[in-house]
């Protein structure tokens, strides 16, 4: 993607992503042995960007999706989203930053247009908003996705061995203690310990009797694994001492873990700082690197450099909203050569449009008014900048 274009913000954003892709789902049972728990996430993610590396269970969305959990990679700026969403029939990765303000932004494209979503990302929870293309039109969803599970879980059904009670699920980061439900242990409760791992729940329902988070792989006799989705848990277990293997599943259900949330809340939810465009015909190419002519809105007086996915733009420098430095902020370009991007700061924020100037040998720059504070803000600032290589 990208590959000839080696800016920093080619660096920053989506060489990380190489590396940090992670993988949600998988194929049905667990290879032998049982999976580790997820790596400590890679990059100096105690800085200001804030580590948003893990795992997210969905509690409530309009957006489309298949109700799976999120999966966040993260590499100081950069974030690669995998699963969880399905504005496209591929379910490919959204890419995109967080900001020091842990403001999350990400993109993907859907039909030659830009999907954007802006998301608060606090507190183990991504809470959000999705602009994107609906049948030429522009529509706009909400999201909630938390890391957190625990709680008490009723039973639906449990075809495996059970004793019939509720499901006592603790919690510490990727590790998981389940306490009850089942009845393979000569114990009571049965207690069992796992790992959250690729957006599901892993564990086996060995007799053990000490918490090994990290689980032996000395012939288990069944393995097992979970999602959980708004206020469901559902899972399978094979048992692996048949040949070829058996299945049981179960499905709990925990009513706190959705109570009280309520999409049409909007003091839980940010606006959307762009909207997508919709261009069915091939948009201008306009990467490269752009010098100032003039900027009168808040500046670091140095270069934008410019990189380009179809409709989405990201861009590198220039303003300086942000109290990283450069500023680094996103947009889209449609088939009439108006550009919009957002820049969002931990304070300042200006929602910018911009027009393409072309010559016979493509794109020499571009010429906007960014709005201060808010995208209906009558306060603006003008800049004008050209192209250089």
């Amino acid at each position: 993607m990208l590959k000839e274009l080696a800016t920093p913000l080619f660096r920053l954003l989506v060489l990380p992503l190489l590396v940090l892709a992670v993988s949600c789902g998988g194929d049905h049972g667990i290879e032998e042995p049982l999976l580790e728990e997820e790596p400590a996430p890679v990059g100096d993610t105690s800085s200001a960007f804030g580590s948003l590396y893990g795992n997210y269970f969905l509690i409530e969305s309009n957006c489309p999706g298949d109700g799976s959990a999120l999966c966040v990679a993260q590499s100081e700026a950069a974030v690669q989203l995998q699963d969880g969403f399905r504005f496209n029939n591929e379910g490919a990765p959204m890419v995109g930053f967080v900001d020091e303000d842990k403001k999350l932004r990400f993109f993907s494209s859907v039909d030659d247009a830009t999907v954007n979503c802006t998301a608060n990302a606090e507190s183990g929870a991504i809470v959000g908003v999705c602009s994107y293309p609906d049948a030429g039109l522009t529509s706009t969803c909400r999201f909630i996705y938390s890391k957190q599970f625990a709680g008490t879980y009723t039973p639906v059904w449990n075809d495996c061995d059970s004793d019939d009670s509720d499901m006592e699920v603790g919690q510490q980061a990727s590790q998981v203690t389940l306490t009850g439900a089942f009845d393979y242990q000569t114990t009571s409760p049965d207690k069992y310990f796992g790992v959250v791992q690729a957006g599901q729940i892993l564990f086996n329902l060995d007799a053990l009797q000490a918490p090994v988070f990290v689980l032996p792989s000395d012939n288990p006799d069944f393995n097992c694994e979970a999602v959980v989705s708004r206020d469901t848990m559902t899972g399978t277990c094979y048992d692996l001492t048949q040949s070829p293997a058996t299945l049981c599943t179960f499905g709990y259900e925990a009513a706190a873990r959705v109570a009280g949330v309520d999409l049409s809340d909007d003091s839980l939810f940010p606006s959307p700082a762009i909207t997508p465009t919709v261009s069915p015909t091939p948009v201008s190419d306009m990467k490269g690197t752009y010098s100032p002519l003039s900027n009168d809105c808040d500046n670091d007086g140095n270069v934008i450099e410019v990189f380009q996915e179809g409709t989405s733009l990201g861009l590198l420098g220039g303003f300086d909203y942000q109290a990283a430095d450069p500023d680094m902020y996103a947009g889209t370009l449609d088939t009439t050569g108006t550009m919009r991007f957002s820049v969002l700061g931990s304070d300042d924020r200006a929602f910018c449009t911009a027009n393409l100037t072309v010559a016979g040998d493509g794109v020499t720059g571009f010429a906007g008014t960014c709005a201060l504070g808010a995208a209906d803000s009558d306060t603006t600032c003008d800049f004008r900048y050209t192209k250089i290589n």
